[in-house]
C-alpha cells in the first residue's frame, strides 16, 4: 500500500494518549474506548501472528468464548472443559483466545511450563522483557499502568497489590562462647558511650 493514500492522522500536540494518538494508531472514541486506525490494525495482526504460531507449535488450539456478565474467561473455559473432556485420553488440552488485544491461555491435563516458555518466545520476537509469575505473563515497561514487585534473590515478581512474603528465619548464633565477660569501664555511664 502507498503511504499517499494510507489513512495515518498523524497530530502534533500531545494529547492524553500522546505517542500513539500522535503517530495516528488510535483515536479516541469514548473515556476508555478507542478506534484502532490501519497502523494500530496491522501491528495487532502482526501480533496475533506471532501468538497463534508460538502456542500452536506446542499444541494449543484456538477457541473463541464468549463474554458473559459475571463469568470470566477462565470459568468458562473449566465449564467446557469439566463437561466435554471425558477421560485421560484427550488430554493434555492448551486453549487459547485473543480478544480485544488480550490473550487467555487455558491448560488442561499438562504443566505449564510449554505454555511459560512459548510466552517467552513471544516477547522475545517483540523484543520486550516479559516474565512468568503467580498471577499470570507480566512485561516490564516504563511507561505501563500498574506496579509489580521483584525480589532479585529468588526472582520472585508478582503484581504489587498481590505480592506475598515470607518472614526469613531468624539470622544464625554467631560463633563463640556466650559467657558474660567483664569489661573495663572507667567513667563511662550509658551503653550509648560504651558502644
Amino acid at each position: 500500500m502507498r503511504w499517499s493514500t494510507l489513512f495515518i492522522p498523524t497530530l502534533r500536540e500531545p494529547q492524553a494518549h500522546r505517542l500513539l494518538e500522535r503517530a495516528g494508531y488510535i483515536r479516541q472514541a469514548a473515556p476508555g474506548r478507542f478506534a484502532y486506525l490501519p497502523l494500530a490494525q496491522r501491528s495487532l495482526h502482526k501480533i496475533e501472528q506471532i501468538v497463534r504460531a508460538e502456542i500452536n507449535a506446542i499444541g494449543g488450539q484456538e477457541i473463541r468464548l464468549p463474554i458473559l456478565d459475571g463469568k470470566g474467561a477462565e470459568e468458562i473455559a473449566a465449564a467446557i472443559a469439566k463437561s466435554e473432556l471425558r477421560s485421560q485420553k484427550q488430554l493434555p488440552q492448551i486453549w487459547y483466545q485473543i480478544q480485544a488485544a488480550a490473550i487467555d491461555s487455558f491448560v488442561f491435563g499438562a504443566d505449564t511450563s510449554g505454555l511459560a516458555a512459548a510466552h517467552h518466545r513471544m516477547c522475545t520476537h517483540c523484543s520486550l522483557h516479559c516474565e512468568i509469575t503467580d498471577t499470570g505473563l507480566v512485561i516490564y515497561s516504563e511507561t505501563g499502568e500498574e506496579l509489580m514487585v521483584r525480589c532479585n534473590q529468588c526472582n520472585y515478581a508478582a503484581h504489587l497489590d498481590l505480592a506475598v512474603s515470607e518472614a526469613s528465619g531468624p539470622p544464625p548464633d554467631p560463633e563463640g562462647d556466650f559467657a558474660p565477660e567483664e569489661f573495663s569501664t572507667p567513667g563511662l555511664k550509658t551503653i550509648a558511650s560504651i558502644a
